[in-house]
């Protein structure tokens, strides 16, 4: 008995590990594979067009990574602790922060796309494609922040190969979707693929918590301390070096 437990649980850390890296990856996979999708059914220009794109991308999965490190951490501790009630307040905190910086960045992409464009210097086609492709696939960004924290709270409580299932299908479906619409509206199509598969993994995730029994009451009072909720749940990966974990 005592050498099945070492196998079991190198198993399992190798299931988290291998959800955890294709969580991680999504983003960066649907940028790919819009960039190539682009450049096979549209052109070159296209294909050039929507991977002017990419800084966006990477600073949209910082600022996730960042949300979504403090409150998995802290969630996964207090869960460990068997204090539910914490871990499910920092839950409500992290889809907070997440809801509201989510809101926020989109409004920013969305002021700021005509000086992005202009500032570089694109013929009148390939402005066009970037403008078309970057009015939609923002929205992207702003669901993906939500889904992956409740991505990576699903692989916390057991629930890896249901998380990494879903996450391959959109891979999948991204491209079958991306490459459809291309075809019936162009770059806009490709960014809609993107958009409506995100929506779908993001329903997915929620039903999951729902068959998890996760509890997410959400009080008048939380939603008017958001400033707290930002301290506290950024301070997690801090409060976890200040009170260490118990072997015993």
């Amino acid at each position: 008995m005592e050498q099945t437990k070492p196998r079991f649980l190198v198993k399992k850390i190798y299931s988290i590990l291998r959800s955890v890296v294709i969580v991680e990856i999504v983003s960066y996979v649907v940028s790919l594979t819009d960039t190539a999708i682009a450049g096979l059914c549209l052109g070159k220009e296209a294909f050039a067009s929507v991977g002017l794109l990419t800084p966006v991308v990477l600073f949209s999965t910082f600022i996730t990574a960042v949300v979504n490190s403090g409150t998995v951490i802290q969630y996964s501790y207090y869960v460990g602790k068997f204090d539910r009630e914490k871990a499910d307040d920092y839950l409500r905190h992290g889809l907070l922060l997440a809801s509201g910086i989510s809101i926020v960045f989109i409004t920013s992409l969305l002021l700021f796309k005509g000086r992005y464009i202009e500032s570089l210097h694109l013929s009148a086609t390939m402005a066009q494609y970037v403008d078309d492709y970057y009015s939609i696939i923002v929205f992207f960004f702003m669901l993906d922040m939500v889904s992956c924290i409740l991505d990576n709270l699903t692989i916390a409580e057991g629930g890896e190969s249901f998380s990494a299932v879903a996450n391959v299908m959109q891979i999948l479906g991204n491209v079958i979707l991306s490459a459809l619409f291309a075809f019936l509206w162009g770059v806009r199509g490709i960014a809609i693929g993107s958009v409506l598969l995100q929506g779908c993994i993001l329903g997915h995730l929620l039903y999951l918590r729902l068959l998890l029994q996760a509890r997410l009451p959400c009080r008048e009072n939380q939603l008017l301390s958001f400033g707290s909720n930002f301290r506290r749940t950024l301070d997690g990966i801090q409060d976890l070096q200040d009170e260490p974990f118990q072997t015993r």
